[in-house]
């Protein structure tokens, strides 16, 4: 308790009985004459011996109880006032923390210029830093260099300690439920295609999966008619974000059921293009040139329009749709068309 009383100056007397046992232990010092307590214009404050020429330079009629004397070498010491604020506030600083100017001056009974003057030779020295560092302040605070520190690399911990990444086993567990894919978290409805789509809308899974195992394994005993709906209605689309491959590979263009695809809500869909757009995007050649143009020229037109305006035969314009779709150049307005594609042949 002394050793700590000489490090940070002094104590109030409410600090010292906020807290069990310091009050029986600065009487037994006090018996020992080694503390007494001092009074200022503040109030009384519990000082050390050895810290008493510091206080009597700045107050030197005020009364001690127990009366002491300052040991040694340390009674030979000459304070000036200013001299010896600054001593008394450097202590302060390093066991307080942050700290307002207006409550030094309030527990330490000295006048605030003179704690301004003193914080301002802190801070030429380097020792005290000055600045805002806690979230309620309302006006700047001092804080000793290396204790704010201190506090900043403890505060970095906590908050590290805070995001600590859980184990796998717990990830993939939590993102099954997230997911919705857990038998008991699983959707219901029609209504449950709007939520769905809004949490994986932007990632593109293959065309041929999404009925057949994405939405199923989200949506208990999931309808197709019901993304039709929700596409015809104008609440969902379907697109192919990043189609724009190579005129050398648009020969060689896989299967649609294959064909990387997202839903998404359709008051987004020009968000996503524009997020989704190139420099070379792919051009198709060939029935499905013939196709694209027709579309390009005309607007949205149903599938036998294409067959008339194209006079190409149903099963060629079904390929060249099959490819443009591969090249996420066209889409339609519902997920049947998508679906007529994918489906085999036979």
């Amino acid at each position: 308790m002394h050793d700590a009383l000489v490090w940070l100056g002094y104590l109030t007397d409410a600090e010292a009985k906020a807290t069990q046992g310091w009050p029986d232990l600065l009487d037994q010092l006090a018996a020992a004459n080694r503390v007494a307590q001092l009074t200022t214009p503040a109030g009384p404050l519990w000082i050390t011996a050895e810290r008493l020429p510091q206080f009597r330079a700045l107050w030197p009629d005020a009364s001690l109880q127990p009366a002491i004397a300052a040991p040694g070498s340390y009674a030979l010491q000459n304070w000036t006032p200013e001299s010896a604020a600054v001593e008394i506030l450097r202590g302060r600083l390093e066991g307080q923390g942050p700290v307002t100017q207006a409550m030094l001056a309030g527990s330490s009974g000295l006048a605030p210029d003179v704690v301004a003057m003193s914080l301002m030779a802190l801070e030429g020295e380097g020792f005290a830093l000055r600045g805002r560092f806690t979230a309620e302040a309302a006006e700047d605070e001092w804080c000793e260099r290396r204790l704010l520190a201190r506090i900043h690399h403890y505060t970095i911990k906590r908050l590290r300690a805070e995001i600590e990444p859980v184990a796998a086993r717990d990830f993939l567990r939590f993102l099954f439920a997230w997911q919705r894919v857990q038998p008991g978290a699983r959707m219901e409805g029609p209504d449950a295609l709007d939520a769905i789509v809004g949490q994986l809308e932007g990632f593109e899974a293959a065309a041929g999966g999404w009925e057949r195992e994405i939405l199923p394994a989200r949506i208990a005993e999931y309808e197709p008619a019901w993304l039709d709906e929700r596409c015809l209605s104008g609440r969902v689309s379907w697109a192919r974000l990043r189609p724009r491959v190579a005129r050398a590979e648009a020969r060689n263009s896989g299967p649609v059921r294959a064909t990387p695809i997202t839903l998404m809500a359709r008051r987004h869909a020009g968000y996503w293009t524009a997020l989704s757009a190139t420099d070379a995007p792919a051009e198709p050649s060939g029935r499905s040139r013939a196709v694209y143009e027709t579309l390009r020229d005309h607007g949205a037109l149903f599938f036998d329009e294409l067959v008339q305006q194209t006079k190409m035969l149903r099963a060629q314009v079904e390929e060249a749709l099959g490819e443009l779709v591969t090249h996420g150049l066209v889409t339609s307005d519902s997920f049947g068309g998508l679906r007529a594609l994918i489906a085999p042949a036979a």
